[in-house]
């Protein structure tokens, strides 16, 4: 009887850890003249792709906006600077690309309004 509470609390254990979101972890820190980019991820479950979350700080950090994720392919491998390119900055707008292993380069762009939130735009101009 023991033995079947002990194996019941480590199934459960491990539903409990297999359902639960994993905490994105800090990726890059980017500061433009507008404020501060900054990429997080989601580590792949065996070789599948990182989930990139992208947001945008003001110049004051007193402001957040949660701009959206994309998915990158990278063979189940460590991410690293050789994942991400920032390109050069537009009038109201920086872009940066996104590489992976397992797929072709993907360019997203911050797009800034004034007086509205950042928007996020997949592909080049």
């Amino acid at each position: 009887m023991k033995s079947q509470s002990l194996i019941l609390f480590f199934l459960c254990a491990l539903l409990f850890t297999a359902c639960t979101s994993p905490k994105p972890v800090s990726w890059i820190e980017q500061e433009l003249p507008e404020g501060w980019l900054e990429l997080s991820y989601e580590e792949a479950f065996g070789f599948g792709p990182h989930r990139i979350h992208v947001s945008f700080h003001d110049l004051g950090r007193t402001a957040y906006w949660d701009l959206g994720s994309v998915d990158l392919s990278n063979d189940g491998a460590n991410l690293g600077d050789h994942n991400f390119t920032l390109l050069p900055h537009g009038e109201r707008e920086q872009a940066f690309v996104l590489s992976g292993q397992e797929q072709d380069p993907e360019t997203l762009r911050v797009v800034f309004v004034p007086g509205a939130a950042p928007a996020l735009l997949k592909g080049a101009r």
